[in-house]
């Protein structure tokens, strides 16, 4: 089994209720920038519908109160079947984004 990896980024955009755009900090004054990032685990509803748009905006105002930076925690190389890097994303104080999204009903567990 891989072991995680773990990240500050920046998020800089919301694209839908289970995908973000970040830039993340490898350290030593190294960035990635503009990474798709999916949250691992959870399945939101597509963006065209009412209620994806409500997840989306469930997620962007979780990350305005976190001011943007967040943890994530990856797997080497792991991937969805778009490119998307898979990861769960941390809030500062601990909170796990992806598993928030479960509980505000924006998402259900895959």
């Amino acid at each position: 089994m891989n072991q995680p990896y773990t990240y500050k980024a920046i998020v800089t955009r919301v694209v839908d209720g289970d995908t973000v755009i970040a830039d993340i900090d490898l350290g030593m004054d190294l960035w990635r920038k503009n990474v798709r990032l999916r949250l691992a685990g959870i399945n939101a509803p597509e963006a065209e519908t009412p209620q994806g748009e409500a997840a989306a905006r469930g997620l962007r105002e979780m990350f305005e109160q976190g001011r943007d930076q967040v943890l994530i925690s990856t797997q080497k190389d792991r991937s969805d079947k778009y490119g998307r890097l898979l990861a769960t994303i941390f809030l500062f104080g601990g909170t796990s984004v992806n598993q928030r999204m479960v509980e505000l009903g924006h998402a259900v567990k895959m």
